[in-house]
């Protein structure tokens, strides 16, 4: 059962709209995929039309190429009775000797320029009348990623996208900035009391141990030290959140450390310091400041985490388009290679010495 319920945490935390987003905002799914969905219908539709024009040419190119041959033989037939004509009368046609010999030179050449130019273009022969595979599983690509665009347009939340979760927290710091209110700061307030909320209170407690240990190591360094600052300069050195975090959690929390109760009254002292220096107005604002920016976070997580079947059918659906396109480059790749002769990728790092 805990297998399982941790596995439903994982699911939750990874498989979201913000991995949704993250794929849809991928170009190789947006650009492409439109162009496809419209080019290869148009293609199909026109495919016999295609295969019969690449086949006339063929045609073509094979009545030429009989045409040809045909004159190659009565070439070389006239050619063998010239040359037979000459050599019973060579006395009397010695002229004729050396035009022969250029003759049966243009003759070997034509016949090989003739075997040239059939395997050069016979191959042109489209003889499946099926559309090409790679062009259909484009198609098909196409049209699971359009689909998958389309409920992650209708499912997934306004607040996903329109926003990363660094865009959404900048935002909604930006807006208190320019315009405090009480309304901002309950909402805010409430997202922190939310599953998500209390995560990132969780996260914040961590981050306030992280501090608190490293006041605890600073102050123990100081004291080895021959030249030794006082302590409530290594404190005031703190932010003012930092001194606020470890305000609470030595307040809240028992810590196993003997001089806490002393490191409470440093800290206190350090923030009263830093409070003089920055004013009691803007001490307010930081403070509402912090809340607002972690009720963000907690909003746009809470957001994230809505309608959780839709979110895991759309990654299911992009993944298929995905890995379809990926086929596709694996089959093309394979094709070059062939081509070009090559026995694995390797080859790509052997450069030829004539290009």
């Amino acid at each position: 059962m805990d297998l399982l319920f941790n596995f439903s945490i994982f699911l939750k935390r990874t498989l979201n709209w913000r991995l949704v987003r993250g794929v849809a905002e991928l170009q190789i799914l947006t650009k492409a995929t439109y162009f496809m969905l419209v080019f290869v219908p148009i293609l199909a539709g026109t495919w016999p039309a295609v295969k019969l024009y690449v086949n006339s040419h063929n045609k073509a190119v094979v009545e030429a190429t009989e045409i040809l041959e045909i004159s190659a033989i009565e070439f070389n037939d006239s050619r063998k009775l010239l040359e037979k004509y000459v050599n019973t009368n060579l006395a009397e046609n010695k002229i004729l000797t050396k035009t022969i010999e250029e003759l049966n030179s243009e003759s070997e050449s034509f016949l090989k320029d003739i075997r040239n130019f059939t395997s050069d273009f016979l191959p042109k022969t489209i003889e499946k009348s099926s559309l090409p595979w790679t062009w259909a599983a484009a198609f098909f690509a196409s049209l699971f990623a359009v689909i998958a665009h389309l409920i992650y347009q209708l499912a997934s939340p306004e607040i996903l996208r329109n926003f990363t979760f660094e865009e959404f927290v900048k935002d909604k710091k930006e807006d208190y900035s320019n315009h405090p209110s009480e309304e901002s700061l309950k909402r805010a307030q409430g997202y922190l009391s939310t599953k998500e909320g209390e995560k990132e209170s969780e996260i914040e407690r961590h981050r306030a141990i992280r501090s608190y240990e490293k006041l605890i190591s600073e102050l123990k360094e100081n004291e080895n030290r021959v030249n030794a600052i006082p302590p409530i300069d290594i404190a005031t050195n703190l932010s003012l959140t930092q001194l606020v975090a470890i305000q609470n959690f030595i307040t809240q929390d028992p810590v196993s450390h003997n001089d806490s109760l002393k490191i409470l009254e440093l800290v206190k002292n350090a923030y009263d310091i830093k409070s003089e220096k920055v004013g009691g107005r803007d001490i307010e604002k930081q403070k509402n400041m912090t809340i607002i920016e972690k009720g963000a976070r907690a909003e746009y997580l809470h957001w994230a985490g809505r309608n959780l079947f839709w979110a895991f059918i759309t990654t299911a659906i992009y993944a298929i388009s995905i890995v379809i396109i990926f086929e596709i480059i694996y089959l093309q790749s394979s094709n070059v290679m062939q081509m070009a002769g090559w026995a694995s990728l390797s080859d790509l790092f052997k450069v030829p010495v004539k290009l």
